[in-house]
């Protein structure tokens, strides 16, 4: 299937290069899917970026209670990322 998708590539764009680019900015830019289930993709992705980068790591939970969640998450999708029916990307690629 590859092959023939390099094929068509080839004889209907002239060349892989400017889809070859786009495909690696698509790569660099997709956080993944947060949609599913219930609440809120934006919100589902900051307390799972939270998670992942260890922020609250080492922090009493009396005081992790008081993280706002909605404010990061509203921070970062200011600048940082897109949102579009749960698929989050970031801007900075």
């Amino acid at each position: 299937m590859a092959d023939a998708f390099d094929i068509f590539v080839k004889s209907v764009h002239g060349n892989w290069e400017g889809l070859s680019k786009m495909k690696s900015q698509f790569e660099d830019s997709y956080q993944g899917y947060y949609g599913a289930g219930s609440g809120d993709a934006k919100m589902k992705y900051t307390e799972q970026y939270v998670e992942d980068c260890g922020y609250l790591n080492g922090l009493p939970e009396t005081i992790q209670q008081y993280f706002d969640y909605a404010a990061f998450s509203r921070d970062l999708f200011i600048s940082d990322l897109d949102e579009e029916d749960g698929h989050i990307f970031s801007k900075n690629y």
